[in-house]
């Protein structure tokens, strides 16, 4: 059996199918502490670039894998923390594309680095011909707002953030899907809305992705967003002649399994992030009853925490 320190799933994406994530940064190393961050509270909250782990040994991580030939639809960098802080990640990109030109790139962020002239550089210059699409994230625009939900370091300011998100999409020449994620209350505000709306028409955005909370948040007062709710900030966007979608539920897809262990590929899978049942034996293609029996085994070799929310009981190792 195969263990890799710094590739986790394919798992089944809400938005990118089936994905394989590459995580660069230490758990919990982060730009933001988002309050609804399913990775939970941010332990090590820098805006600092630096190569928190072996570039080389990911690439080799990465070869061992992909010279499989498993069925992806991207390789992703998302993962514990904030993947731009890593300042291999575009060489690491750039090997993929070269020797697996067959597999799609996405990059997830939060925006936060684009503020920094030579990261905006360098994935101009470097990642132009190597990332297929970046996700960036941008929760709000007033920075009262901004810093409630987001809780940046503290050389961070949204008008920044939002100044430099706007010039990248006119440079980028790839896809742009922008996700924002709507508290009640909070960033979906008359107020709030007509600050997006501002901005994105100076914006060049693909498409909007609105996400909400389906996982166990941080903060017991980050409550989940209403369907009704949801749609009425979608008919918003909607008028904005921007393609505009409600992320759903996990699609139904077959998985490729990393691990011939089910049982390690659970504990890699939330040890990182909380998952459902369903998650779980849909990311292992087995059914529920079988996973049911393997956490029930897990549960006495790990600290296993249930917490149960309106998506189902979620799951995740206390580490």
């Amino acid at each position: 059996m195969k263990k890799y320190k710094h590739l986790f799933g394919p798992v089944s994406s809400r938005r990118l199918g089936q994905s394989l994530g590459v995580d660069l940064i230490p758990f919990k190393t982060c730009s933001l502490n988002c309050v609804y961050c399913e990775c939970g509270l941010t332990t090590n909250l820098t805006s600092e670039t630096a190569e928190y782990v072996p570039t080389e040994e990911v690439i080799a991580e990465l070869d061992a894998l992909l010279s499989t030939n498993p069925k992806l639809d991207f390789v992703t960098f998302s993962g514990n923390g904030e993947p731009t802080l890593h300042s291999g990640l575009l060489k690491i990109a750039a090997h993929i594309k070269e020797k697996y030109p067959q597999y799609k790139i996405c990059l997830i962020t939060n925006s936060t680095m684009l503020t920094s002239s030579e990261f905006m550089s360098n994935i101009l210059n470097n990642g132009q011909s190597t990332i297929d699409v970046i996700m960036p994230s941008l929760d709000a625009i007033s920075q009262e707002v901004y810093e409630k939900i987001d809780q940046p370091e503290a050389s961070i300011q949204a008008k920044a953030v939002t100044q430099a998100l706007t010039e990248f999409s006119k440079q980028f020449k790839g896809q742009i899907w922008l996700e924002i994620f709507i508290l009640p209350g909070v960033n979906d505000t008359a107020d709030e809305l007509n600050n997006f709306q501002k901005a994105l028409k100076e914006m060049r955005v693909d498409k909007i992705l609105l996400n909400c909370l389906d996982r166990p948040a941080p903060y017991d007062w980050v409550k989940p967003a209403t369907e009704s709710q949801m749609q009425a900030v979608k008919d918003f966007f909607d008028q904005q002649n921007i393609e505009t979608t409600i992320i759903g539920k996990v699609r139904t897809a077959a998985a490729h399994e990393i691990s011939a262990d089910p049982k390690a590929t659970i504990v890699e899978l939330i040890s990182r992030r909380p998952a459902t049942l369903p998650d779980l034996a849909q990311a292992l293609g087995k059914p529920q009853s079988q996973v049911s029996k393997l956490l029930q085994e897990l549960s006495t070799t790990h600290r296993l925490e249930e917490s149960k929310e309106a998506r189902g009981t979620f799951y995740r190792i206390i580490k």
